[in-house]
């Protein structure tokens, strides 16, 4: 089989803080592009502005910007108050990813946890509301990208990301990789929304519970990922998930730089054995 070269490998921001040092880090490690995920308090100390900036300086491109989320911050939230709160900084930060020339901006469909019984209230709240952003999303000229979620959030599953990306005909999504909990395989959730994956969240699991590990510290078949992202025609760049320090959950002799991450991404494009640098650790804990 040939493979499709996909030649932009990304880190997120994700427990990495964005810094000049940070990025010129990542160029000689060979990381073309970033996403930027920040604080969710909505009091970031960079704006986008400036981070377009900061890519420019050190040659690094911005790819993508993650919203900030936490339990009081989301789109679903019942507290019509706190909902239409989030709504409006969300609607501002899409319209200035826009003004900065980034393009893609992540969202979370909802927080957690959200029991059965209030779910489908939550579903409809949900769609409602991007609905609404992507109607701004698409006047600033930046693609939505709803992601998929674990364990009790919204989006959990093919069914409800179906229904929340049915809001609206320009939503499209981001595809993570640990976040697949219900028993649904990567292929099939990958082929599934085939042209609707602007961009990827790239990282491993043990299928317990979300992770963050490097690819091959885990338990994800990544040639079928690989060979399916190459079927449906992704183009896009290998966006990388993964903080740079240790997490509690796994044991390796050092922490991971952004050399370790280009490597990554070739061995996955080259369909090479990856290089694993780090044991699960036996009482893993929570993912963080």
């Amino acid at each position: 089989m040939t493979h499709k070269t996909i030649r932009k490998v990304g880190l997120s921001t994700f427990h990495n803080k964005l810094s000049i040092p940070f990025l010129l880090a990542c160029r000689e490690g060979g990381v073309d592009c970033v996403e930027v995920s920040q604080s969710e308090h909505f009091d970031d100390e960079v704006s986008m502005a400036e981070m377009a900036e900061m890519g420019r300086e050190t040659g690094v491109h911005i790819w993508s910007y993650h919203l900030p989320f936490a339990s009081h911050v989301a789109i679903s939230l019942s507290n019509k108050t706190m909902r239409t709160q989030t709504l409006a900084r969300y609607a501002r930060r899409i319209k200035e990813a826009g003004d900065a020339g980034i393009l893609h901006v992540i969202v979370h469909p909802s927080t957690e946890p959200i029991a059965d019984c209030d779910r489908k209230d939550h579903l409809l709240r949900s769609a409602d509301a991007l609905n609404t952003l992507a109607e701004v999303a698409k006047g600033a000229g930046v693609t939505l990208c709803v992601e998929d979620l674990p364990r009790s959030c919204l989006g959990h599953s093919i069914e409800e990301l179906s229904f929340l990306l049915s809001a609206n005909s320009y939503l499209k999504m981001v595809f993570d990789s640990n976040h697949l909990l219900q028993g649904e395989s990567h292929r099939d959730v990958l082929m599934a929304f085939a042209d609707r994956i602007a961009t990827l969240h790239l990282s491993d699991y043990d299928g317990i519970d979300e992770r963050h590990w490097l690819p091959g510290e885990g338990i994800i078949d990544w040639p079928t990922v690989m060979d399916t992202l190459d079927e449906i025609g992704y183009s896009g760049p290998l966006m990388f998930e993964v903080p740079l320090r240790t997490p509690s959950s796994i044991i390796r002799a050092r922490d991971l730089t952004p050399e370790d991450i280009r490597r990554c991404a070739n061995e996955l494009t080259e369909r090479k054995p990856l290089t694993v640098l780090g044991t699960p650790h036996p009482k893993r804990g929570l993912w963080r």
